[in-house]
C-alpha cells in the first residue's frame, strides 16, 4: 500500500531563519498522528507544508505518491480538510451557512452529510445562531463541521482523504475535547488520515496512533506514545520536570512537577 503522505528533507525557512529542518516522514493511510512540542517547536509550519499551504524551501511533500505543489487549489480541498488554529468570522453568517461553506458537491448530495457534521459537533440547537454570537468553543465546534463536511463531501469523490487539525482542542472544554478526538479515531477508522497538533500531551497518548515531537524545527521523536512519552525526552524537549504512568486504557499519562531551573 502506497503512503498517505511522505515528507523527505523538507524544510522551511524565512531568510536565514529555519523554521523547520529536514523532516523525513511516512503516513500511511488510517494512522491518527499527533505532533506534540513547546511553543515555537515548527509544529504549525510542519502542518502547513503537510497541507500544502506553504511549499517547502527546501525537499518535498507528496500526496498519494504526487508532489504537493502539483495540486491545484481545488484539487487540494477535494483530498484534504484543515482546521486552523484560529478562524475568524467578522460577519453574521449563520452556524448552518458557516457549515455548508465545507461543501463542493450538489447540495441534494451533501445534505446527510451536513446533518452528520451537525450532530457530530452536538451543534443541533445552535443550527440558526449568529457564529459572532457563539462562545470560543462553539465557534470552534462550528468551523470543525465545516471542517469535516468538506471532508466528507471529498471523500464522496475521491475515497479516504486527509485531515489536518492544528490546535484542535485549545478552546474546547474536556468533554468537547474527548468529543473531538472520538471523532478523529472514528475518522481514521474509516480510512482517514489524521494529523493533529495537541499541547495536552495526555490526549495525544489516548488517542494517538504515533506520536511526533517537534522541539527548534528539528523532528526530534517519531513513534508510538509509550516510546514518546518518556520523562527524559519531555524533561529535555519541555524543560519541565515530571512523571509518567499509565491510564486505566495502558497509555502513558504525563503528570507535571516542576519547571527546570
Amino acid at each position: 500500500m502506497s503512503a498517505a503522505l511522505t515528507a523527505n528533507a523538507a524544510s522551511f525557512a524565512i531568510g536565514s531563519v529555519a523554521l523547520v529542518e529536514r523532516v523525513d516522514l511516512r503516513v500511511e493511510p488510517g494512522e491518527l498522528i499527533a505532533i506534540v512540542g513547546p511553543n515555537g517547536a515548527g509544529k504549525s509550519t510542519l502542518l502547513r507544508m503537510l497541507s500544502g499551504d506553504v511549499r517547502p524551501t527546501a525537499g518535498a511533500v507528496r500526496m498519494a505518491n504526487r508532489d504537493l505543489s502539483t495540486y491545484s487549489p481545488r484539487e487540494l480541498a477535494g483530498r484534504r480538510a484543515v482546521l486552523a488554529q484560529h478562524t475568524n468570522v467578522g460577519f453574521p453568517f449563520s452556524v448552518e451557512e458557516i457549515v455548508w461553506m465545507g461543501a463542493d458537491i450538489d447540495r441534494r448530495k451533501a445534505a446527510p452529510l451536513f446533518d452528520r457534521a451537525i450532530r457530530e459537533v452536538r451543534l443541533e440547537a445552535f443550527r440558526h445562531r449568529d457564529v459572532t454570537t457563539l462562545s470560543g468553543g462553539e465557534q470552534q465546534r462550528t468551523h470543525f463541521a465545516r471542517v469535516l463536511l468538506q471532508l466528507w463531501c471529498g471523500e464522496a469523490s475521491y475515497g479516504p482523504g486527509l485531515l489536518l487539525l492544528d490546535e484542535p482542542t485549545s478552546s474546547l472544554d474536556i468533554r468537547h475535547q474527548l468529543d473531538l478526538a472520538e471523532m478523529a479515531r472514528r475518522c481514521a477508522r474509516d480510512g482517514t488520515t489524521v494529523i493533529a497538533i495537541l499541547h495536552d500531551l495526555n490526549l495525544a497518548a489516548r488517542f494517538a496512533d504515533r506520536i511526533l515531537m517537534m522541539h527548534q524545527g528539528a523532528l526530534t521523536a517519531d513513534g508510538t506514545p509509550s516510546a514518546v512519552i518518556r520523562p527524559d525526552l519531555l524533561a529535555r524537549v519541555f524543560d519541565v520536570e515530571l512523571s509518567v504512568s499509565r491510564d486505566s486504557t495502558g497509555a502513558p499519562f504525563v503528570l507535571p512537577q516542576l519547571a527546570k531551573r
